[in-house]
């Protein structure tokens, strides 16, 4: 997914493309290259601060619970009178 259509504000899709990511999965992929926790890593490139790192660590915790929650919805069984 492209970091525009994410969510992010502008602010942070500048910073996170100026540290060379276009997709969600560009810094996923980054974050995970080492043992340290993620955003320690984010917070290794240049003008990517805190606060950029928390919005978008706070972005895909949401995105993931609702994957979570609606994919678990589908899953449940339906009742004979629905």
């Amino acid at each position: 997914m492209k970091l525009e259509d994410f969510g992010l504000s502008i602010g942070t899709v500048r910073r996170l493309k100026r540290a060379g990511w276009n997709t969600v999965g560009d810094v996923v992929n980054a974050a995970m290259r080492t043992g340290c926790s993620g955003e320690m890593e984010l917070l290794k490139y240049r003008g990517v601060g805190r606060t950029t790192v928390w919005e978008f660590m706070s972005r895909l915790d949401t995105r993931m619970r609702l994957a979570i929650f609606f994919a678990n919805a589908a899953n449940e069984p339906r009742s004979e009178a629905e």
